[in-house]
């Protein structure tokens, strides 16, 4: 038609490498955001504190329950690589639960000093699933790792909640938290039946609105392929209660270790521990800055001092350091020992938006 400009039709090539500089436009947009968050919550603690306190809060502390914590500290990472290995258990694993333990120190390491989107169950998912030749497999595992951890988090924050409140508006809360297992487990039933889950895995085809009916595709997967080894999620849902419990444990010996908050008793912790947990998902560069406010607007509600909840944190941060350290080493020995595949390009990080 006269009067009318046709622009050429993009080639293939053409429309893939828009595509790929969105990614990476969204990828960098999305790094900057955590550096921000991060920086921006340091700077705010920092001029609300006194570091001379905190500092001298810090050269007062009880080493005896600081090494007590990095027990707890590792004892968790036992639990977790044991319950990973039940999980995985269910197709066929090569690993062994020292092999597991290993990638999850690596995992740490990677999740906490590396300002990247690789996150640490993104590493796990990609050596677990590189040495058992099932990436889906251990895509399912550490999903629903993740699941059963949200439980355990759910567990004891109720418990925490049951010591503060007893009842609310004359409402026992043991009735309450009777009746949220109970809906959790009905839930959980519903999904695992075949029948449902087909009925749902064709509704959630027809969403195509941001990926969002691919991805709760794989959540449903996910749960559904344990429906032969029920046991599993049994074991796993303990193990994550254990492992949650003890982190209530370890955040009790860090404050054990400060004089002032020594005052407290384990109690308020069911409560500050995992809203800790929570806040990592919160964007931040290795959850500095989120963690650190976290502690002190928590710990305020119980009378600590800023001064002395930002000591606090700075405690927890040097325990965490020192640990997952020692997931650098093992990363190291076991390139080294070519015992480890290469870091995962960032081609394959989609797998860190399914998390």
């Amino acid at each position: 038609m006269a009067g009318v400009h046709r622009f050429p039709a993009k080639s293939g090539a053409e429309s893939g490498i828009q595509g790929k500089e969105v990614h990476l436009s969204r990828e960098r947009l999305y790094f900057f955001l955590k550096v921000g968050v991060t920086v921006v919550v340091l700077v705010w603690l920092i001029t609300i504190i006194d570091l001379k306190e905190v500092w001298q809060l810090l050269s007062q502390v009880k080493w005896g329950y600081f090494l007590g914590a990095a027990g707890v500290l590792i004892a968790i990472n036992i639990v977790l690589a044991a319950r990973w290995k039940v999980l995985l258990d269910v197709g066929e694993n090569n690993l062994s639960w020292f092999k597991l333990l290993q990638l999850y120190l690596v995992g740490g390491f990677f999740n906490s000093f590396l300002p990247t989107g690789l996150g640490g169950d993104v590493m796990r998912i990609w050596l677990s699933g590189n040495a058992n030749k099932n990436h889906t497999g251990a895509f399912a595992a550490v999903f629903v790792e993740r699941l059963l951890g949200m439980g355990g988090t759910v567990g004891i924050v109720l418990i925490g909640g049951w010591m503060y409140l007893g009842s609310v508006n004359g409402y026992d809360l043991r009735a309450i938290i009777v009746g949220i297992g109970a809906a959790i487990l009905l839930s959980l039933m519903s999904i695992l039946h075949p029948g449902l889950y087909n009925k749902i895995t064709n509704l959630l085809a027809k969403i195509h609105l941001f990926r969002l009916g691919e991805l709760l595709s794989k959540v449903f997967s996910a749960l559904h392929s344990y429906r032969f080894s029920m046991w599993r999620l049994g074991v796993g849902f303990i193990l994550s209660f254990m492992v949650q419990f003890l982190f209530v444990v370890l955040h009790f010996f860090i404050g054990e270790a400060l004089t002032g908050i020594d005052k407290l008793t384990v109690q308020p912790y069911f409560l500050i521990s995992p809203m800790i947990g929570l806040g990592n998902f919160l964007p931040s560069v290795g959850g500095y800055g989120i963690r650190e406010g976290s502690y002190v607007l928590l710990l305020s509600i119980f009378g600590i001092s800023k001064d002395l909840g930002f000591s606090y944190a700075v405690l927890a941060d040097i325990l965490i350091f020192l640990f997952v350290s020692i997931g650098g080493i093992v990363f190291v020995l076991l390139r080294k020992n070519e015992d480890l595949p290469s870091v995962p390009k960032k081609k394959h990080r989609f797998l860190s938006a399914t998390i």
